[in-house]
């Protein structure tokens, strides 16, 4: 399976939460903070390496994932 699926439902997740998180808590904020550049950088990452980063973009792909749903969770669910 290609990463850009993956990448483009943690892409979403993001935008859903970045909405909540105007309205959220600062602590979610926080998390948004230390977060959103991590994702940034991924696609980065993968926009110049292309297939030799798909490996590592798997894990972190994941890892921001539960980071973003965790924020979604805590404002408030779906």
């Amino acid at each position: 399976m290609s990463e850009k699926k993956p990448l483009e439902e943690l892409k979403k997740l993001r935008d859903e939460v970045r909405v909540k998180v105007h309205l959220g808590e600062m602590e979610v904020k926080q998390w948004w903070e230390k977060v959103e550049p991590q994702l940034l950088s991924l696609e980065e990452s993968l926009t110049k390496e292309a297939g030799k980063a798909a490996d590592s973009a798997e894990v972190l792909i994941d890892e921001l994932g539960k980071a973003y749903q965790r924020m979604r969770d805590r404002l408030g669910g779906e």
